[in-house]
């Protein structure tokens, strides 16, 4: 957890990271849950939602990993080969010290 006020460290990405990625799985699980739960009647609740969320970061489902490189690849895409281009250098270059 980041310390209050810092926020371009590396454990302020991280969880933002872990947070995008777990709010594209609800959104994943919340369709799944539709789907599969549609006039059964068996709940369908928060919990039921963030369980299902859980389950499939945990089991790194493919519907949750092609929502997030979709996602990846829609925010990427506003960025042109130069600015990718630094940004890629920039991260090689943190990664050295």
């Amino acid at each position: 957890m980041p310390a209050f006020g810092h926020t371009d460290d590396e454990s302020a990405f991280r969880l933002l990271g872990a947070l995008t990625v777990f709010e594209l799985a609800r959104e994943v699980g919340a369709a799944a849950l539709k789907r599969t739960r549609h006039g059964s009647g068996l709940p369908t609740g928060d919990r039921a939602l963030t369980r299902a969320a859980r389950n499939l970061v945990l089991t790194e489902d493919f519907h949750l990993v092609a929502r997030v490189a979709r996602y990846a690849r829609d925010i990427l895409a506003d960025y042109t080969a130069d600015q990718l281009a630094a940004l890629i250098g920039a991260i090689v270059l943190a990664r050295r010290d």
